[in-house]
């Protein structure tokens, strides 16, 4: 016996439960077809550039030996500059900006920058003409290779003056102002080989002035 038709209630319900079974697998169906949403990439490591990491940590270690050397020395601070450093040094700033990025070095100009580097030595006791026109000719290269900021020459040039009038101070802080000195040179921009060949430049001349300076007379004991 067919009760179907003697029982509408029973009919709807079936209808409306064929109607969610079906809505529940059009909808599984087009979740299927629609593309899964890609994953975002994971970000790649940016680290700094090798040349700028290494700047940095050039820079924190000449820092981690001035002030190690300062200690040394009881923390003493660094004199105030005289009259007459501040005009070697603003005569060696002047020259080093004279050089122009691409430009050719003439003979002229590497004599200037030799005097003002002699000029920037403290004491009697020079380097030899040999030592300082190398420095002159390695830093001229140096600055004609790459394009060097005009403030950037200015600190290369203050850490070259530092060098230079290091002959009475401890071989410690002789040794942190040579890698304070490479730590400028870096940060300017200018290639590994460059500053190699200027800071062994710097050294030379640091150890002869270092060995020229008149022995300090002994204290009594």
């Amino acid at each position: 016996m067919n009760t179907s038709k003697n029982n509408p209630g029973r009919i709807g319900l079936m209808l409306k439960l064929t109607a969610g079974i079906l809505a529940l697998a059009s909808m599984a169906v087009a979740n299927a077809a629609q593309p899964g949403r890609p994953e975002m990439p994971a970000r790649p490591n940016t680290p700094t550039t090798p040349d700028g990491s290494r700047a940095r940590e050039a820079r924190d270690a000449a820092k981690s030996k001035v002030e190690a050397a300062r200690e040394n020395r009881g923390g003493a601070e660094k004199p105030a500059m005289s009259e007459t450093q501040k005009e070697n040094l603003a005569k060696l700033q002047s020259d080093l900006t004279a050089i122009k990025s691409g430009s050719q070095v003439t003979t002229a100009q590497k004599e200037a920058l030799a005097s003002s580097l002699t000029a920037c030595v403290e004491g009697a006791t020079k380097p030899s003409k040999s030592s300082v026109e190398a420095l002159a000719s390695s830093l001229s290269t140096a600055m004609a290779d790459k394009s060097v900021s005009t403030a950037e020459k200015a600190k290369i040039a203050s850490a070259a003056q530092a060098v230079l009038a290091s002959a009475n101070v401890p071989p410690a802080e002789v040794e942190a102002l040579v890698a304070s000195a490479k730590a400028v040179l870096s940060s300017s921009g200018l290639s590994r080989e460059k500053v190699s060949v200027v800071t062994k430049d710097l050294q030379a001349i640091a150890a002869e002035v270092k060995a020229n300076a008149p022995a300090k007379p002994a204290t009594g004991g």
